[in-house]
């Protein structure tokens, strides 16, 4: 059976305290950052939904529905927006996620990262790694994983890395490093963007 991404879970929550405001409404060629990640997770993902940080979430105009987490796990960072993003779309299989802050991502990445999915058919995350870097919020994840997000934040963890170390994992080398670029600070935008 065929691999497919049937999910697509666009991460805009945080309050964004480094970058000054909130970065999903920074812009790279005339477009908000929170609008290209999700026309590259559109490009890739049968249904899509942004997890909102609350005080952005009415600020947001999309094609695809905008919502905040679950309020069992309310404000516990990416762990939170990934639970909860599963359960808003409620299908089985393959989930992209991707993180707002994260201008220069391409569709292109996903469809690698769904190839060799499809060569891991009991795996439930394929994570790429660039210049040394593992990159977990740009990566595609198996709904199979709810159980252990589950456990996790009602431990109170909401290390991403804590959830590698409990799912069978499969690392990806990408070359292109400026594909993941994370803007985080004001630097960041002037840096790479400007």
């Amino acid at each position: 059976m065929d691999a497919a991404i049937t999910g697509g879970i666009i991460l805009a929550g945080g309050s964004s305290r480094r970058f000054g405001e909130h970065k999903a409404f920074a812009q790279y060629k005339e477009r908000y950052f929170y609008e290209i990640a999700v026309s590259v997770v559109q490009e890739v993902a049968e249904q899509c939904v942004v997890v909102a940080y609350h005080r952005i979430a009415s600020q947001l105009s999309t094609n695809v529905s905008v919502i905040q987490d679950r309020q069992e796990v309310m404000g516990q960072g990416p762990l939170a927006g990934l639970y909860s993003g599963m359960n808003a779309i409620g299908v089985e299989g393959w989930f992209a996620v991707i993180t707002c802050d994260t201008p220069f991502m391409t569709a292109d990445v996903y469809y690698r990262l769904l190839h060799m999915a499809q060569q891991e058919p009991d795996g439930d995350a394929i994570v790429p790694v660039s210049a040394g870097v593992i990159q977990p919020l740009t990566a595609l994840y198996h709904r199979r994983i709810l159980p252990q997000l589950m456990q996790l934040l009602n431990e109170g963890k909401r290390s991403v890395r804590a959830l590698l170390e409990q799912i069978a994992v499969k690392f990806v080398t990408e070359d292109d490093a400026s594909l993941f670029v994370n803007i985080n600070t004001k630097e960041d935008y002037e840096k790479y963007v400007k």
